[in-house]
C-alpha cells in the first residue's frame, strides 16, 4: 500500500511533467472518444481551465465492483459520456484507485502552477518515489559535481 508521502510525490512529479508538456484536461466530446487518454495533471491546473466540484474516485485496477466507494471503470465512462463538454484529468493516484477531476474551459481562469519537485540527491533528475534513478542523469550529475 502506498503511503501519503509516496502518493504526494507521484502527483507532484506528474504535475511538474504535465506543466512542462503543456498538457490539458481531455474533453470526451463523443461516445467514440477513448477515455483511456486522460492526462495525469496532479495539482497543476492549466491556464484557461477551472476545476468543477470534487474529484471522483475511480477504480484503476479493473477489479472494482458496482456499489463500492470507487466508481468502476464502466460507471465512470458512462459519467463521462453524460458530460461531453467537460475536460477530465487525474489529480491523484493510489495503488488501486485514481481521483479524476472535471474541468470547465474558462478563458479567464488563471490556472495553478505545478510544484517544482526537488531533484533526486542520487542522480540529480526529477522522478517520483516509485521510479528508479535515471542512469544517464546520474552520469551527467556526477560530471557536473566533478567540474
Amino acid at each position: 500500500m502506498l503511503g501519503a508521502a509516496a502518493i504526494k510525490s507521484i502527483s507532484d512529479v506528474a504535475a511538474y511533467r504535465a506543466a512542462q508538456d503543456a498538457r490539458e484536461p481531455l474533453v470526451i466530446w463523443n461516445a467514440e472518444r477513448d477515455a483511456h487518454g486522460i492526462p495525469f495533471l496532479g495539482p497543476y491546473v492549466p491556464q484557461g481551465w477551472r476545476p468543477q466540484d470534487e474529484p471522483f474516485m475511480v477504480d484503476s485496477s479493473g477489479f472494482g465492483e458496482p456499489g463500492e466507494r470507487a466508481l468502476t471503470q464502466d460507471q465512470f465512462v458512462e459519467h463521462l459520456k453524460a458530460h461531453p463538454t467537460l475536460g477530465w484529468a487525474i489529480v491523484e493516484a493510489g495503488q488501486f484507485q485514481v481521483w479524476v477531476q472535471a474541468y470547465l474551459e474558462d478563458p479567464e481562469a488563471e490556472g495553478v502552477e505545478a510544484p517544482e519537485p526537488e531533484p533526486c540527491s542520487e542522480c540529480g533528475t526529477i522522478h517520483n518515489d516509485l521510479e528508479e534513478c535515471d542512469e544517464d542523469g546520474f552520469d551527467e550529475y556526477i560530471s557536473e559535481l566533478a567540474n
